[in-house]
């Protein structure tokens, strides 16, 4: 099973991972802090030094640096370089506690992968998920939402406030908050995509 590491800049201690590591921009500067030898350093690396740089290009099979003018975030142009569909489980690290703006395009990102993608912070933990049916963990998260960016068709079990067939708009807004009662939950996606988080306080 393929798998991708992702790790952008907003992040500063990483867990052990497996499968290939990508460093982004700054994201690259925190492998090398963290003693992670990278499959690929990619960025236009505006936000670390010369001389970090200069380092980053020592810890990483190789790198492609990006012009700094350009209609995409450096995570985006490189998802744009790939075949995302080649791996079967892509995390990114990194991508939930920087800019706003940022944030919002990285889980519009998530998105477009579902079932493929996860974000994840010490404090949150955001993937999306197509039609089907699924069982998501709790772990160390105590809280969980479901929302949608257009329309979409639900049932949740296994959580405090249940739904069964639930039609959801990117307008509703109760569907925060949740907790799941012991170690998973079950989510079945009837129709539409699902952006699930998870969240600690």
């Amino acid at each position: 099973m393929p798998k991708l590491n992702i790790v952008l800049g907003n992040v500063e201690t990483l867990p052990e991972m497996t499968g290939k590591v990508v460093g982004i921009d700054y994201g690259a500067y925190v492998c090398l802090k963290n003693g992670i030898h990278m499959f690929r350093a990619y960025g236009d690396f505006d936000s670390v030094t010369d001389e970090q740089f200069e380092e980053i290009k020592k810890n990483a099979n190789k790198v492609i640096r990006l012009p700094k003018e350009k209609d995409e975030t450096d995570f985006e142009a490189y998802l744009n370089s790939i075949s995302i569909s080649y791996y079967d489980e892509v995390n990114v690290y990194g991508g939930l506690d920087g800019r706003l703006d940022h944030t919002l395009i990285n889980m519009r990102i998530a998105s477009k992968y579902p079932n493929v993608m996860r974000l994840i912070s010490n404090k949150n933990r955001v993937m999306a998920f197509g039609q089907g049916e699924y069982e998501i963990r709790k772990d160390d998260y105590t809280y969980i939402g479901f929302f949608t960016n257009d329309h979409a068709v639900v049932s949740v079990g296994g959580v405090h406030y249940g739904m069964s067939h639930k039609e959801l708009t990117q307008t509703d807004l109760f569907t925060g908050s949740n907790e799941i009662y012991r170690r998973i939950c079950t989510l079945k996606v009837h129709s539409g995509i699902v952006i699930v988080i998870q969240s600690n306080d």
